[in-house]
């Protein structure tokens, strides 16, 4: 006996099958008029926006077709372009995804260089609250450029995405580090914490004020080279300043220098799991898993 689907079972399904999958959502909207109508008509099917091509920061088909068919729901933005380094600031793509901001749900930059970075991040999100905002990732490619730079504090943080309450999860690279915890005022929400190490040394006591500043924090991840991250141990001050964290619960390491010298300054009595990571493995794998507080596993 043939089983008919509703079209509320259908649209989940095709949520779940075709997320990742731009072709195939492309592709059953030929099958019949049916699938396309319905396929039209969930914006679910249309908050997931990945752009991948320096095309689609001037052709803005693309992006206005997901911003009309997703209506008013939450939005997942990518925007990975590492070998994007024109100087022209796209403002007519900036202004379409400033006119989102409120909407976005998860936002992920991954361009050549810090003023790419800066840029991008004032052109969607200054002035602009971020009610939905749950995760923001930002790396870089090439971070070496920053040393031409007369202010490298990451100041667009300080105007951006503010108040975004729902933030948990945060990436941010290693270099520059804000010099204040003013300029990040999301850190006191954030739940999980990545720093991308770059190859430029890390300010270790920026650092300290960092996670000072995250009061509940409870994943911390460091990923970066492990020979530079390893040149960076003892250069924090001689006397250590101890960090109270009393939700971090977890500690990832595939830059194991910058890590451990961070390490030594914590206090973490939930803390139950620090994994060393290989490099350059992708996924990494586990070589040493201590269970204890920080005290105990120094």
């Amino acid at each position: 006996m043939a089983i008919e689907l509703n079209d509320d079972l259908w649209a989940r399904i095709l949520y779940t099958t075709t997320r990742d999958n731009l072709t195939l959502l492309a592709s059953l909207q030929t099958v019949n008029r049916y699938w396309r109508d319905l396929i039209i008509s969930d914006c679910l099917l249309w908050t997931k926006i990945d752009i991948k091509h320096q095309a689609h920061l001037t052709k803005l088909a693309f992006l206005d077709v997901f911003l009309k068919r997703s209506g008013e729901a939450p939005l997942d933005i990518s925007i990975e372009l590492p070998d994007y380094t024109s100087l022209t600031q796209p403002y007519i793509f900036l202004c379409r995804l400033q006119q989102v901001a409120t909407r976005i749900k998860s936002l992920r930059l991954s361009l050549y260089n810090y003023q790419l970075i800066e840029s991008f991040i004032l052109g969607i999100g200054q002035g602009q609250p971020a009610p939905y905002l749950e995760k923001l990732s930002i790396t870089t490619k090439s971070p070496d450029s920053i040393f031409f730079m007369s202010d490298t504090t990451f100041p667009s943080l300080e105007s951006a995405f503010t108040p975004s309450l729902r933030l948990r999860h945060l990436t941010i690279p290693s270099w520059p580090l804000p010099k204040s915890i003013q300029a990040i005022p999301q850190l006191s929400t954030i739940t999980t914490f990545l720093i991308d190490v770059s190859s430029q040394p890390m300010d270790m006591d920026c650092a300290l004020e960092l996670l000072k500043a995250a009061h509940v924090l409870e994943h911390l991840s460091f990923n970066g080279y492990n020979l530079v991250s390893w040149g960076s141990v003892g250069s924090a001050t001689d006397t250590a300043r101890i960090i109270e964290m009393p939700h971090l619960r977890s500690v990832n390491l595939s830059a194991p220098g910058y890590g451990i010298e961070l390490l030594r300054n914590i206090s973490a009595p939930l803390l139950e799991k620090i994994t060393l990571y290989d490099w350059p493995s992708k996924d990494g794998y586990e070589t040493m898993v201590l269970i204890g507080t920080i005290p105990s596993a120094r």
